[in-house]
């Protein structure tokens, strides 16, 4: 069923609207909407002498029904300042379709343009035409509309006849009338298919109470007129005029019965097609090159440096960390811990001093000069609030992987090609929903166009996550590979550990076919800034302390507030990778039914089409 909305928003004395919504096609419940608070009704305290409607039924070229209302109110203001006009609300749908509704015209008595407003409603379900003076109306008004609608008969099934079942007033209305009549107009080519029966209903919804309803031919047509009748507040005259079955034909709800169908289909199929491509492009030729068959553990740090390899491995948000702390283990500066002065965190601050900038690859050397170019005593304290620094870390982050690009680790060339499958999926997907959009409110095809819809979303993101990327060269491959072997060294047991590292492959990479305490150290100290760019600095921190303490050494490129234990160093290192991964991370209405139909005497007041609501402006 469909609701009736009953809203009265009125100023009293300034022609603000008393808006009463429409009412419904078929199978309708009242609701009554409460008065907003502080807001009188004054401008619906009038009557209406009378109500015409002349209803011209006739079809069009494909045989569907059309409908041409011209429906006059004549409106008994009061002689205060209270009304400037009036508002008719025209439901825009029957029978769970809409029946494109098209005002022509407002005028008055004498035929004189009225000027009015049509707007749909907050629901979308109703048109509501505002006729509105620019000054105070007293005493007898004329209103009479003029607008067309499509598709506005049914088929019964119970009795096997197409029916023009509709609502004249509708049900919305505060206002009496000293006489509703409603008239039907059937053309001479449709007259034949009469059936002969013919009802009229009156009174307030789901009334069976009949009023009387004649027809005669007149000027080549048939007119049946209904109602003559007193009608009080929220009271209605229904008509109900039989015809043979097959007299109209029905609108086509049908999925493919309008073009949006069509289209959204193709764009369906379009948005598929160019995910399956998208899946076959990104296993040819975005991808990566044959790397390593089998990882194995590495000790030593790879040739390229944290930045290239934090590109590689897709970890550019520990970029910055990484490289504070390589910088750092190989001499080129310290960094130095000091407790808190604030009296609000408890946090230490960290300082980084300049030390030397030898052995550093241009890309260590451009983050390092960005780091103390400018800083007095070369020394530079990272502050959370420092802008300046995280905004050139940022920038320098960003151009991390067209470094890596340049220096072959990745393909050129595809991107391209990825951005046209991308943007291909992109619009046609986007398609879909666009007109699945129209078709839905255009009641085609029931649930049908959500299909192509859910299609086109889950294309858009299976080709959106697929695509951008770049596949990693050879060498790309090989130090991926080299990385994982790494982790996988960092992440192994301490025995484990130790006996790679006296294994013949280990002397060889280590320089010591049995190395003490201070190699492994020197050894472990190179792995830290791959620790934090594995995001495992906490407990690699740990085990270099260990060997810190049992060689009785301490870090010369760490400095601490206290003296030196291995418990708090590795804490220290953790905090210290965790507040500089965080500052310089680089992120940015249903139908009523009955046995014998409207038209053979078994509907009610309200059961048709039409009708909707009037009141006061």
């Amino acid at each position: 069923m469909r609701k009736i909305l009953l809203t009265v928003l009125v100023v009293a004395g300034l022609g603000t609207t008393g808006l009463v919504a429409a009412a419904p096609a078929t199978g309708t419940v009242v609701e009554a909407v409460p008065v907003a608070s502080g807001v009188a009704a004054g401008v619906d305290d009038f009557s209406f002498s009378s109500y015409g409607a002349d209803f011209y039924l006739d079809t069009d070229a494909d045989g569907r029904s059309t409908l041409k209302t011209v429906e006059t109110f004549v409106a008994q203001f009061p002689d205060s300042d209270q009304n400037r006009g009036i508002r008719r609300a025209i439901p825009l749908a029957y029978d769970g379709h809409p029946t494109d509704v098209d005002v022509e015209s407002v005028v008055d008595e004498n035929g004189d343009p009225r000027s009015f407003e049509a707007e749909k409603n907050d629901d979308g379900d109703f048109l509501v035409v505002t006729v509105r003076s620019d000054d105070f109306v007293h005493g007898a008004q004329t209103y009479t509309f003029t607008y067309t609608q499509h598709n506005v008969t049914r088929h019964d099934e119970a009795t096997d006849v197409d029916e023009f079942y509709w609502d004249s007033v509708g049900f919305d209305s505060l206002q009496s009338f000293g006489s509703a009549t409603a008239r039907l107009h059937v053309p001479e080519r449709l007259a034949g298919a009469l059936t002969g029966k013919a009802s009229c209903y009156a009174g307030p919804y789901g009334s069976t109470a009949t009023c009387p309803i004649v027809s005669e031919e007149a000027d080549g047509e048939t007119v049946f007129t209904a109602g003559g009748v007193s009608l009080g507040a929220h009271e209605n005259v229904t008509v109900a005029v039989g015809f043979e079955a097959a007299t109209f034909v029905p609108r086509d709800d049908s999925y493919l019965g309008a073009w949006q169908g069509w289209a959204q289909l193709l764009a369906a199929l379009i948005a598929v097609a160019g995910a399956v491509l998208s899946v076959v492009w990104r296993t040819t030729g975005l991808r990566d090159a044959r790397g390593r068959p089998t990882i194995v553990a590495e000790y030593t740090p790879p040739a390229a440096d944290v930045f290239t390899s934090a590109a590689i491995l897709k970890r550019t948000s520990r970029a910055a960390a990484s490289g504070f702390v390589a910088l750092a283990v190989r001499g080129n500066l310290q960094i130095v811990e000091k407790p808190s002065d604030s009296m609000w965190s408890k946090k230490p601050e960290y300082w980084l001093h300049a030390v030397h900038s030898d052995g550093l690859s241009p890309q260590e050397l451009e983050f390092y000069r960005l780091i103390f170019d400018g800083t007095p005593d070369n020394r530079r304290e990272l502050k959370k609030n420092d802008t300046d620094l995280a905004t050139d870390v940022q920038k320098f982050i960003k151009t991390v992987r067209a470094r890596a690009v340049k220096d072959g680790y990745f393909t050129k060339g595809t991107a391209g090609r990825s951005l046209l499958l991308a943007v291909t999926v992109f619009v046609s997907g986007i398609a879909t929903i666009i007109f699945g959009a129209f078709l839905g409110a255009d009641s085609r095809g029931g649930a049908l166009p959500f299909i192509p819809v859910a299609l086109g979303v889950l294309c858009i993101a299976l080709s959106w996550i697929i695509l951008f990327r770049t596949p990693l060269t050879t060498a790309g491959a090989e130090l991926r590979d080299y990385l994982k072997g790494v982790q996988l060294y960092l992440t192994v047991a301490e025995e484990e550990r130790f006996r790679m590292l006296q294994s013949p492959e280990g002397a060889l990479k280590t320089q010591a076919s049995t190395p003490d305490g201070g190699q492994i150290v020197k050894i472990y100290e190179k792995l830290l800034p791959f620790a934090v760019l594995w995001g495992v600095e906490d407990e690699w921190a740990k085990v270099l302390g260990t060997y810190y303490e049992q060689t009785q050494t301490q870090p010369h490129w760490y400095g601490g507030a206290t003296g030196f234990n291995a418990a708090y160093f590795a804490a220290s290192v953790g905090s210290f990778a965790a507040t500089t991964a965080a500052s310089y991370s680089g992120s940015t209405a249903s139908t009523s039914s009955s046995s014998s139909g409207g038209s053979g005497g078994g509907g009610f007041s309200g059961g048709g089409g039409g009708g909707g609501g009037v009141g006061g402006v």
